[in-house]
C-alpha cells in the first residue's frame, strides 16, 4: 500500500486542520512582530534627532503615532515581550505539530506492516523487519523535527 507523500501530507492537515491553522496563523504574527522591530529602531532615531525617516513613515502607515520616547520605550519593550511569546509559541506549536504529524505517520506504517502476508515476512529473518521498521521511524522523526535526510 504505497501512498503519494503529498496525500499523506492533506489527510493531517485535513484531520488536523485547527492546529494546522493556529500554527500558520501564529507564524504569520510572529513575521509580523520581525517586521515592526526594525521599522520601530528607525522610528527611534526619529525621535531622537528630530528628523523624517522612512522607516518611521513605514511605521505610521500602520497607524502608529508614537510621538515622545516614553511612549516608544512602552512600544519597544511591549513589541520585544510579544515577539518573544509568539516566537516561542511559533516554535512550540511547529514543534508539536510536526511530532503529531510523525506520530500519525508511525500509526500508519504500523498498520500498513500489519496487513502484510505472511509470505513477505517469511523471506527474511524476523529481526530484520524490527530494525528495518525502527529505522524508518527514526528517520521519519529526524526528517519532521529536524529537517534532516
Amino acid at each position: 500500500m504505497k501512498r503519494d507523500s503529498s496525500k499523506l501530507i492533506q489527510n493531517y492537515v485535513r484531520s488536523h486542520a485547527g492546529a494546522f491553522v493556529v500554527t500558520c496563523l501564529v507564524g504569520f504574527i510572529a513575521s509580523f512582530f520581525n517586521v515592526l522591530l526594525p521599522l520601530s529602531v528607525g522610528k527611534f532615531f526619529e525621535l531622537l534627532y528630530n528628523e523624517h525617516s522612512s522607516k518611521g513613515r513605514l511605521l505610521e502607515m500602520l497607524s502608529l503615532r508614537i510621538f515622545d520616547m516614553q511612549n516608544f520605550f512602552i512600544f519597544f519593550f511591549s513589541l520585544i515581550a510579544l515577539r518573544g511569546i509568539f516566537g516561542f509559541l511559533q516554535n512550540y506549536l511547529t514543534a508539536y505539530t510536526g511530532e503529531r504529524f510523525v506520530a500519525d505517520l508511525r500509526v500508519e506504517l504500523f498498520k500498513a506492516q500489519l496487513t502484510m502476508n505472511l509470505r513477505h515476512f517469511e523471506k527474511r529473518h524476523l529481526s530484520r523487519h524490527l530494525q528495518k521498521y525502527s529505522g524508518d521511524m527514526r528517520f521519519i522523526q529526524k526528517w519532521m523535527t529536524k529537517g534532516v535526510i
